[in-house]
């Protein structure tokens, strides 16, 4: 078995947010790093590519969103494994790419958890 954490950056503009679910997380035993915006992801994805989900906001600021984010990471990076997440109704967003998980803010943590590791590959119990 892989003893090794589930790596995430989590794109959102909310610098508290990302905060509070690294803390959270981390007590899980995932590794989450953060990105207050997509262009701010896809250098750190340039840097580092050893993340297996990346976890996004839908509503980003500065002209990217994440459902963008997610369809051009689709042609760059095709094995990257994705999270979107919103804390509208999933009614009143925009159509979410096929087959995307989808986690509604506020979060509860066990179903995050659960969402980190179903992408990532590893047992969920």
């Amino acid at each position: 078995m892989n003893d090794q954490p589930i790596r995430v950056l989590m794109v959102d503009d909310n610098a508290e947010l990302i905060n509070v679910v690294r803390e959270a997380m981390d007590l899980l035993g995932v590794k989450v790093d953060g990105a207050l915006s997509a262009q701010g992801a896809i250098a750190q994805l340039a840097r580092d590519d050893g993340y297996d989900v990346v976890f996004s906001d839908v509503f980003m600021p500065n002209g990217m969103s994440g459902v963008q984010l997610l369809q051009m990471l689709a042609v760059s990076n095709p094995d990257m494994r994705t999270v979107l997440t919103s804390g509208f109704p999933k009614e009143q967003l925009p159509p979410l790419p096929e087959g995307v998980t989808f986690v509604a803010k506020p979060y509860n943590f066990t179903l995050l958890l659960e969402a980190f590791r179903r992408e990532a590959g590893t047992p969920t119990h």
